[in-house]
């Protein structure tokens, strides 16, 4: 239906390897995904106490929430649809309220519709639909912002920290990034900065485009390099950029590409 080949290889006794290959499929790109404003890939987001309201007649949704939300001090309430929602909610004060739209008895638009009659607590909206009707609520301001399902982590927590309390904490490794560079690792410096000046092609072209698989290619690229300069830094800018590569986390990978110009210059200052 696609054009593509669907190939099948089979070995008695081992197993079977079954390949799909697809022409002229576009491939996931960066343009799209934007950081959302104040979100930094070198702070970790922590929240404050706070109340909210997971409103989700699916068990397992409700539970992978909770999950994420473990280690933070925000407590949460469940409710399975929208009517036990209000009924909470006509008894004790929430500060944010995670809303799935489709549910049984009450759904997450008229529960929010009759909720705003009185309250104007931030309401998320979860959907595992981008129906434009759907996105016609976010859009007239049913609901405060959207979350699709499924729900990542490092997304929920974004969104959470526009509307509760948090402090922001810059990660140890990066404060103590000058004392990570030892004698022997300075004696590379100017071979390596050359190496990797030299990758400022590639570089330029995969910030145009936002092709995965060329950012690929450039993370191979630098494995190459740390092979004849084994610098500590150097290996800990590829494998955080290969374990976003890993877990498709895209504004991961976007802000280490946009990073890669000023790690340079820094590491150059290590020479003075």
């Amino acid at each position: 239906m696609m054009g593509g080949v669907l190939q099948v290889t089979s070995e008695p006794g081992i197993g079977s390897c079954f390949s799909i290959v697809l022409k002229n499929v576009e491939i996931a790109s960066l343009e799209s995904l934007e950081p959302t404003e104040g979100d930094n890939a070198d702070q970790n987001i922590i929240f404050g106490h706070a109340r909210l309201l997971l409103v989700d007649d699916m068990a397992d949704n409700r539970a992978l929430i909770k999950s994420f939300l473990d280690n933070t001090p925000i407590e949460i309430i469940e409710a399975e649809n929208g009517r036990q929602a209000l009924n909470i909610l006509a008894k004790q004060e929430v500060d944010i309220i995670l809303m799935d739209i489709r549910m049984p008895v009450l759904d997450g638009k008229q529960a929010t519709i009759k909720l705003r009659e009185t309250l104007d607590t931030p309401v998320i909206a979860l959907s595992a639909s981008v129906l434009s009707s759907e996105n016609d609520l976010f859009e007239q301001s049913i609901f405060n912002d959207f979350l699709h399902k499924p729900i990542q982590k490092k997304e929920l927590f974004s969104l959470l920290a526009r509307y509760l309390a948090t402090k922001q904490i810059i990660q140890a490794h990066n404060k103590n990034e000058n004392n990570s560079w030892t004698e022997a690792d300075k004696q590379f410096l100017p071979e390596l900065l050359n190496a990797l000046q030299a990758l400022h092609e590639q570089w330029e072209m995969i910030q145009s485009n936002n092709n995965l698989t060329q950012i690929m290619n450039f993370t191979g690229m630098l494995k190459n390099i740390y092979q004849n300069y084994p610098v500590k830094a150097l290996n800990n800018y590829i494998e955080a950029l290969q374990n976003a590569l890993d877990s498709v986390d895209i504004l991961a990978i976007k802000r280490l590409l946009d990073s890669y110009p000023d790690m340079l210059e820094k590491w150059r200052q290590q020479k003075q």
